[in-house]
């Protein structure tokens, strides 16, 4: 006598589960706008949940990363390049003032710097795709995290570092162009100060 199983019918009362076949994404200009907004939110919970939907992309989402990466480090050199050209400029009138008109300098040029270091900050699409390449393997991870290793915050610069020295040994020949004269500057600096 044997016995079988059966699947007690289901209660109309009772909710069903119904599993999901995971959601497959495209890499459209839209999502990309859509995750670089969300890394940029002021809610650290919505950055965290826009670099789980990246990770959990896989390839695909590492490769929307890196265009994000891209685009806010262009923005970055961006921003710093027209500080130095405001600081300075200010600077120049500011001297200028100083030979004719006796004007107190240094306090004046003190609080300008303040102004000009705004624009050596990270934005926290920055800082959230480095926290993301950090936990990826992908070896065209490294000009960001190299990037990341000038930004002035321990816990970037410990996960870059960290990051870099499994990626680095991986660096081959057909790798050279990956990285700008900035990168290898970079690089050298902390590996002459023994970093990574």
């Amino acid at each position: 006598m044997q016995q079988q199983f059966q699947e007690p019918e289901p209660s109309p009362l009772l909710p069903q589960a119904t599993v999901m076949p995971p959601v497959k994404f495209a890499a459209t200009p839209g999502l990309i706008e859509v995750l670089k907004a969300k890394l940029s939110n002021k809610d650290v919970k919505v950055q965290e949940s826009a670099v789980e939907v990246l990770l959990e992309m896989g390839q695909e989402g590492t490769d929307i990363l890196l265009t994000i990466m891209k685009e806010e480090s262009m923005r970055r050199a961006y921003r710093i390049r027209r500080g130095f050209i405001v600081y300075f400029s200010i600077v120049g009138v500011l001297l200028l003032l100083a030979v004719f008109a006796k004007v107190q300098l240094l306090s004046l040029i003190g609080s300008f710097t303040a102004v000009l270091s705004t624009a050596f900050v990270a934005s926290s699409a920055q800082k959230q795709g480095v926290t993301a390449l950090a936990k990826s393997s992908d070896i065209r991870a490294v000009p960001f995290l190299l990037e990341a290793l000038e930004f002035n915050q321990k816990d970037l610069q410990s996960q870059s570092r960290n990051t870099l020295i499994t990626l680095l040994p991986q660096l081959r020949l057909e790798h050279t162009n990956m990285l700008t004269a900035a990168h290898r500057k970079i690089l050298h600096k902390h590996l002459k100060k023994n970093d990574i």
